[in-house]
């Protein structure tokens, strides 16, 4: 009894996983590293040079916040970051790594597909205490041809 369901179990997951890897896009080592490029430039702007206007210039509207919120105009996405810049306080990042996340397509409000690679970003940080701590931001980049976006992020 216990070996037909075993069996059973092992190809439902199997078809589950198959179909997983059938949804991930493939993009070329380029796209990656442009990505995650990006992702670790639009990270390090929050805490070295507190620029609204260059993290504005590698964005890209409509920006999503953690699948919760969609900004639509750069008045708003220009908000959030200094909400984010006065935020941070005195907390530095000590160390700041990037791994490719996921892929997928996703299709945007006139039905136009784009390709968006989500790249974690791990932040080691120290507070003003010098207590240390970690934290983990996915960013959401869209690649388009030679255009690399950052269009949404979540730190959940």
């Amino acid at each position: 009894m216990k070996k037909p369901f075993l069996i059973f179990t092992f190809l439902i997951a199997s078809t589950f996983n198959l179909s997983a890897q059938n949804n991930s896009i493939p993009q070329t080592i380029a796209q990656q590293k442009a990505a995650k490029n990006i992702a670790m430039e639009w990270i390090k702007l929050f805490y070295e040079v507190d620029n609204t206007d260059a993290l504005l210039n590698i964005s890209k509207i409509p920006f999503a916040v953690s699948n919760e919120q969609i900004l639509n105009s750069e008045s708003e996405l220009k908000t959030l970051y200094k909400k984010i810049i006065n935020g941070k306080s005195e907390i530095t990042a000590s160390k700041i790594s990037s791994e490719v996340y996921s892929s997928r397509y996703e299709i945007i409000d006139k039905c136009i597909p784009i390709n968006v690679l989500i790249i974690m970003v791990t932040l080691v940080e120290t507070d003003s205490d010098n207590e240390t701590f970690s934290r983990s931001i996915g960013v959401s980049v869209e690649l388009s041809g030679n255009n690399v976006k950052i269009i949404g992020l979540t730190d959940k």
